[in-house]
């Protein structure tokens, strides 16, 4: 009774201090809880913007955050991420505006001084009028979580033997960055007989060589290209800000370089190379399906055009060039009927040896170069093969062969009356002894007219040069489309016709008078 008494006399009934006992005991587990935790807790007031955390906090931090001025006080200690401000100051403008609940992450400053990955979830507390008085916030460092996923994610993404990002994880990329105006160039490359590389030196090797590859690819593009293995011996590079075109065709050049000399102490006879197709965005497509299938269109026309080359899709008129990059398409002529004897198969093997030999063995040196035409414009698809003397030069001015496909004529009149008018112009046109030219419609006149006017679509012509003198040429046209003239087509074509000019000059005067009975 007089303990009872005694509680009464202080004010504090045995009942309460209980309470105040167990409230004591309760607080006493929250902090070893909070402690424990691997984040830290504060409670923010709305209303005067002072906070109250845990010790963690600061251990977090290594600096006592300011009780008042939240979340401004946080930003002037600038323990954000620059990147990040912004976002962090709308996750507390919710709060104020009475979100319930509202989370992010951001890249916080901690006691070493280096930015972490950490989220932040806060839950609002509002009063009876449902206006938001209170927030308690947690906040955990999720670095190591940011880490693994972001390994998950690159392995997901990456083509393990090259490093490179797969075919999947290429084309997300690329279609994630082909956004506005700015000019981008889409790479295929294509690594030349890698089949024969396998099954010559092994698979091993191969891959040894398919990781050299991505290697160069990784060291000639930008890291803010897309660079990429899409297939067994095929990359694709998006190639960013490709607003120059000559840019274009150095990268190719370059990679075909690099390429050439790739592995040369290991790889013994065998050299390294690629085709390569390109497409330009926006101009070729805006989509990277359509951007693939040009590059790819240009990556076939690379390989014709024999290979170690790079081709731009759907650029025509562009001069091909002799160093084995081009800048064209053009589907493939239909083969052009045969009406006469059957090609030999040997002609197809080796063409130069056949033309040598015919030319050195024959007796009737034009009924072989009328073989010869035949069978050169038979092989190569051509609508009309001729050969025509400068009028100028008395050695080669009388004589004129020609050979057509089934359903061209052969207008020969025209071109010969036009260099007779024209013959103080007739070798200006040439370079090297080489003219040709995929589209009419780009000449000079009146030389467009005349060519209009026998029905050609593309022409390419070889001079008989004697000390730099055109003593005339033969010509190669094509009626039915425009023709991409390729390197490995003007290289034999002109082997072949420097061929018939020797043997031509070893014998001018039957010629000359074999030509006279034709007339």
């Amino acid at each position: 009774m007089k303990l009872k008494k005694r509680f009464i006399q202080s004010g504090i009934s045995p009942e309460l201090k209980i309470k105040m006992k167990e409230l004591e005991s309760c607080n006493e587990r929250y902090k070893i809880i909070i402690e424990q935790l691997d984040g830290a807790i504060f409670e923010y007031s709305v209303a005067d913007g002072s906070i109250l955390y845990s010790t963690n906090l600061s251990q977090i931090f290594g600096i006592e955050p300011e009780n008042v001025c939240f979340p401004q006080s946080v930003l002037n200690r600038h323990l954000i991420h620059p990147d990040e401000i912004e976002s962090f100051q709308q996750l507390f403008e919710k709060i104020r505006n009475g979100a319930v609940c509202a989370e992010g992450e951001f890249r916080l400053k901690n006691a070493q001084n280096a930015y972490l990955c950490y989220s932040i979830k806060i839950t609002t507390i509002f009063d009876e009028l449902n206006v938001p008085v209170r927030a308690v916030a947690r906040i955990c460092d999720i670095t190591c979580q940011k880490q693994e996923t972001q390994a998950l994610i690159q392995k997901a993404q990456q083509d393990e033997l090259t490093g490179l990002l797969n075919k999947a994880a290429t084309q997300r990329f690329i279609e994630n960055s082909l956004t506005g105006d700015t000019p981008c160039a889409l790479y295929v490359i294509d690594v030349d007989h890698f089949k024969s590389i396998n099954d010559n030196l092994g698979h091993m090797f191969g891959d040894t060589v398919l990781a050299e590859v991505g290697g160069i690819l990784k060291r000639l593009f930008r890291s803010s290209d897309i660079i990429g293995r899409i297939g067994g011996d095929e990359f694709m590079v998006l190639l960013k800000n490709a607003g120059d075109p000559a840019m274009i065709l150095d990268k190719a050049e370059a990679l075909n370089q690099c390429l050439n000399q790739a592995l040369c102490d290991q790889i013994g006879n065998y050299t390294i190379s690629g085709s390569i197709g390109v497409a330009v965005y926006p101009r070729d497509g805006s989509t990277y399906s359509e951007l693939f299938k040009k590059a790819d269109i240009a990556l076939y026309r690379a390989k014709r055009s024999g290979r170690n080359s790079c081709v731009v899709f759907g650029e025509e008129r562009e001069t091909e060039t002799c160093s084995g990059v081009f800048s064209a398409f053009q589907p493939d002529a239909p083969p052009a009927p045969i009406n006469m004897v059957p090609i030999p198969k040997h002609f197809h093997d080796n063409i130069l040896v056949y033309v040598f030999n015919l030319l050195y063995q024959a007796k009737d040196i034009s009924n072989a170069i009328q073989i010869i035409l035949k069978m050169t414009g038979e092989h190569f698809h051509l609508s009309r093969v001729y050969m025509i003397g400068n009028p100028a030069d008395d050695s080669f001015s009388n004589f004129n062969y020609a050979w057509c496909a089934d359903g061209v004529s052969a207008q020969d009149d025209k071109l010969y009356h036009f260099i007779c008018s024209d013959s103080n112009h007739f070798e200006e046109r040439f370079v090297h002894g080489i003219f040709f030219c995929s589209d009419i419609v780009i000449l000079n006149e009146p030389l467009q007219s005349v060519l209009r006017g026998r029905g050609v679509r593309s022409i390419l012509q070889i001079a008989f040069l004697e000390n730099e003198i055109c003593s005339g040429c033969i010509g190669f046209e094509e009626c039915k489309e425009d023709r991409l003239w390729t390197q490995e087509e003007i290289d034999v074509l002109s082997a072949i016709s420097r061929m018939i000019g020797v043997f031509v000059r070893r014998a001018p005067t039957s010629l000359d008078s074999e030509a006279t009975e034709k007339s």
